[in-house]
């Protein structure tokens, strides 16, 4: 969900505008004078968050809310439809936005979920800490980490702090699945990459997981470098 404002912005106005629009359903009448200017505030407000040609703009200024017709019961029913989407819609931006925020949104901290084989070594010099760390993000590695405390706290901890998860699944070890089962269940992105040798042994739980496979560490670091770019930004 691409943003033209700060995301404390848009939730600001999005809830304004449900506030407002808690008396909308009394109107009944899509040619009265207030409800043509809740639709003016409402176009107003989207175009300014999500862009005039945005999904969410475009949607709304394709509702039929009664209008035209001349049947006054079917004016009725397409007014209360037509409403209820858009208040529907508004809810659900802002519950996504507040998710955003709520996982870490602002963070640069990737955590590295991985085999800590010497033979992996290179791949996460090369593959996957420095296209990361060109693109501004702080890769978080737990057998780099200096700590005094439990290692299984100290790897929840990173992940919750984390802005997503890469995990490479190579080598198939138990802890980079649960690894990154637990950060998908806190609603972080997880980028799951394999090298192409061992893709076939994984776990039938993933199969779907739309997966980075490379052959060389080069082309790990470049697919990954797209991957945040167009994914997490």
């Amino acid at each position: 969900m691409k943003l033209l404002i700060p995301i404390e912005e848009a939730i600001y106005y999005l809830e304004d505008l449900l506030k407002d629009s808690s008396q909308i359903f009394r109107w009944c009448n899509p040619q009265a004078p207030l409800f043509n200017n809740w639709m003016v505030r409402v176009n107003n407000v989207l175009t300014m968050i999500f862009g005039a040609t945005s999904i969410q703009n475009t949607e709304f200024c394709q509702i039929d809310f009664g209008g035209q017709d001349a049947d006054e019961d079917v004016v009725r029913d397409k007014f209360f439809v037509g409403v209820r989407k858009t208040l529907l819609s508004i809810r659900e931006s802002v519950v996504e936005l507040k998710r955003q925020v709520a996982i870490n949104a602002f963070s640069r901290n990737c955590f590295v979920a991985m085999w800590f084989d010497a033979s992996l070594e290179e791949t996460y010099q090369v593959g996957i800490y420095t296209p990361l760390k060109n693109l501004g993000y702080n890769p978080i590695r737990i057998d780099k980490k200096e700590h005094n405390d439990r290692i299984d706290q100290q790897i929840f901890d990173e992940i919750r702090k984390s802005r997503f998860v890469v995990s490479d699944i190579t080598g198939h070890r138990g802890g980079v699945y649960y690894e990154a089962g637990f950060a998908s269940g806190l609603g972080l992105p997880v980028i799951q990459t394999c090298k192409e040798a061992d893709f076939n042994n994984r776990h039938f739980d993933v199969f779907t997981i739309n997966t980075i496979v490379y052959n060389t560490n080069e082309e790990l670091a470049a697919r990954l470098r797209q991957r945040v770019m167009e994914t997490i930004g």
